[in-house]
């Protein structure tokens, strides 16, 4: 049926014909392009591919752009010039094209190299540590860059070609579903975060983006029952964070018995805290007072005394343990505007 069904979509043939011509024979050229978005169904089934028409023709138009390709000419340093492109991007508009070139290099990288991890791409702990730096914020720039579907579909590539943690994993799937959202259409969104939790049932970061979606919404009586069942997975990460916006629900709505109760129960946990080890840093505590951390520049000393700065040593764990996982709750509809150059601009 699957198959059927993309034999049957409008740009098929256009992009089967543009990839016999790559020299190839026409009925090759198709069941290339079935295999490739079978295969990325199957990558990543929680997410039904085949059902955004979109996503399916931007992996169609990458196929066809690998096969013209020359392997010889994808290098690690091109890779690396992107990245500082990026961080003197100063609009939206400069910033896209860049994200995507980022994108595809070191997907076809990847490819060549044939490996997920790109701590196999290079021995140089710089280059791979502005790498992992750029991708874990990835998905917020191309949130904000907000171009629908282009920055779905460069989610996608980079699950499908990169190893991630379990966090920035989270966050580039949330970021799909969330893209939905913010272009008004909210049952696509829940439909996809029901895939995504039907997925992964225990994974908090999923139910947290549920949440900050409906709580968005004022759809209380959902959120009550999202919050309930973050806080029964126990996940010392989130828990402060469903607590946050049970809170706020409570000052919204002037009823805080839930919020009371879910606070007698769960919020006497110890706050996230766990000792994590940098080669470029001795132990360094995580977190700080979020306010130490704030104001921190990317080209200045890292606040943590180490005498680094902060891009080289306490950023990309800073990240994953402030809000920002995710704080769309911050950057919604009517925030987007803007937000891509200054984030660009305090560093990637």
């Amino acid at each position: 049926m699957k198959v059927e069904s993309i034999r049957e979509l409008s740009c098929f043939q256009q992009y089967a014909t543009k990839l016999s011509e790559q020299g190839i024979g026409m009925k090759a050229a198709e069941a290339c392009i079935v295999k490739e978005l079978l295969e990325a169904d199957k990558q990543l089934p929680e997410l039904e591919l085949l059902t955004n028409s979109s996503v399916v023709e931007f992996i169609m138009m990458n196929i066809v752009k690998d096969a013209a390709h020359e392997e010889k000419d994808i290098t690690l340093s091109r890779v690396m010039e992107t990245i500082e492109e990026l961080a003197s991007a100063n609009t939206e508009e400069e910033a896209l094209p860049l994200m995507t070139e980022f994108v595809n290099n070191l997907r076809r990288l990847l490819k060549k190299k044939r490996t997920r991890d790109i701590r196999k791409l290079t021995t140089t702990d710089k280059n791979y540590y502005e790498i992992e730096n750029l991708l874990n914020e990835l998905d917020m720039h191309l949130m904000n860059a907000s171009s629908y579907p282009w920055s779905q579909a460069l989610l996608v590539d980079v699950l499908r070609s990169v190893d991630l943690d379990s966090i920035t994993k989270g966050n580039y799937e949330r970021a799909y579903a969330d893209i939905y959202e913010m272009h008004e259409n909210q049952e696509a969104c829940d439909a996809c975060y029901n895939r995504l939790i039907k997925h992964s049932p225990e994974d908090a970061n999923i139910l947290y983006g549920w949440l900050t979606q409906l709580w968005q919404r004022r759809d209380y009586d959902a959120c009550y029952d999202m919050i309930t069942r973050g806080l029964q997975l126990q996940d010392s990460f989130f828990q402060e964070m469903f607590l946050d916006i049970a809170r706020d629900i409570a000052e919204q709505t002037g009823d805080d018995s839930a919020y009371v109760q879910w606070k007698k129960q769960y919020g006497k946990r110890d706050t996230y805290k766990q000792n994590l080890t940098d080669t470029r840093v001795n132990k360094v505590q995580l977190p700080l007072d979020n306010s130490a951390y704030t104001d921190a520049k990317p080209n200045k000393p890292c606040p943590c005394g180490s005498g680094k700065k902060f891009k080289a040593c306490c950023k990309k764990y800073w990240i994953k343990q402030r809000h920002r996982v995710y704080e769309y709750t911050g950057r919604n509809n009517q925030q987007k505007q803007g937000t891509l150059c200054t984030a660009l601009s305090a560093g990637i």
